[in-house]
């Protein structure tokens, strides 16, 4: 972030459980593999199934990938050997002799450090397209315009790890997705923001403002979008964090898809796999859906006979 934050503690509800939904994670796995063998139409082989239903083990496999040819290209040789080890133990999660398995235990063993990157961008991409395919959305609100990044906003990505510790738990903050894959973030209450003739007051950051389209009057298209916040962890007393899909990047969309839980588990896949430490980060799930789904059937039936930015 780019204003120092002191991490305090709080209290909150007590997240809602997690949802499991294999034909999404599925998916994602028998991309990833089909990308890492060279193959994009190539089956999932059946022993690559014990991912099916965590595609966070794919982001855990590639970030530690990932270090390893970090310490062939600048030869610290002190830490290969770890990272090797930890990267080993992460592709135990493929079992079995599957082609992906072996293509990357080859290029450990062989210190081929091009290829365990080629790996990792591939099977990244794969993650983004799990969280979501890039797409408009239909919220275009004139009273938030211009779109404008905040100050106070951080953006994400290969090289660029999240560390939620430097987040305040005692606010609530926006994340948005970038076609690129650039995980944007910021608080959403910040003073003196959004202060124009009609809005002396200001208002709140918008998820618009994280992905601003030219000139600030429309949101920029997004692969997804939603909330980042703390709660209290009642088992240890501390603190986790939970990343939802509340956002229009994720459920008013032009292509009429409604992102969910098994989305933002992607998400959090995709954050492991750049390094970030995502022990305390729980996919949420939307207590909203139910009326999202309702409201964005309304929304679309409107926008067929040109009403829908009664809605907006």
């Amino acid at each position: 972030m780019s204003k120092s934050i002191q991490n305090k503690q709080t209290s909150a509800l007590q997240t809602a459980p997690q949802q499991k939904s294999p034909g999404l994670a599925k998916t994602i796995a028998n991309k990833v593999a089909s990308a890492l063998v060279g193959n994009q139409d190539a089956p999932m082989p059946d022993s690559l199934l014990q991912i099916s239903e965590n595609p966070r083990a794919v982001g855990a496999t590639l970030g530690a990938l990932e270090k390893v040819a970090q310490a062939l290209e600048t030869g610290n040789q002190d830490s290969l050997s770890l990272k090797k080890g930890d990267a080993q133990s992460n592709l135990g999660v493929l079992k079995g002799d599957s082609s992906l398995r072996q293509e990357a235990q080859r290029a450990v063993a062989g210190n081929d450090a091009q290829t365990i990157k080629e790996i990792v961008k591939k099977g990244r991409g794969t993650l983004l397209e799990g969280v979501g395919e890039t797409c408009p959305t239909v919220t275009q609100r004139l009273a938030e315009m211009p779109h404008l990044l905040p100050p106070d906003h951080g953006t994400y990505g290969p090289g660029r790890s999240l560390d939620l510790n430097t987040l305040d738990p005692n606010k609530n903050y926006l994340w948005t997705l970038t076609p690129k894959g650039e995980f944007v973030i910021a608080p959403e209450i910040q003073e003196g923001f959004g202060i124009t003739e009609h809005q002396p007051n200001g208002r709140k950051v918008k998820h618009g403002d994280l992905n601003p389209g030219p000139d600030g009057m429309s949101r920029a298209p997004g692969r997804a979008g939603g909330d980042l916040r703390a709660e209290k962890n009642e088992e240890t007393g501390g603190i986790h964090w939970v990343l939802d899909m509340n956002s229009s990047y994720s459920f008013n969309r032009t292509d009429r898809k409604i992102l969910q839980t098994e989305n933002a588990q992607a998400m959090i896949g995709y954050l492991d796999s750049i390094g970030s430490d995502v022990t305390n980060l729980k996919a949420g799930s939307n207590v909203y859906d139910p009326i999202l789904h309702l409201a964005g059937k309304v929304h679309w039936t409107l926008d067929k006979f040109g009403l829908g930015k009664l809605m907006n």
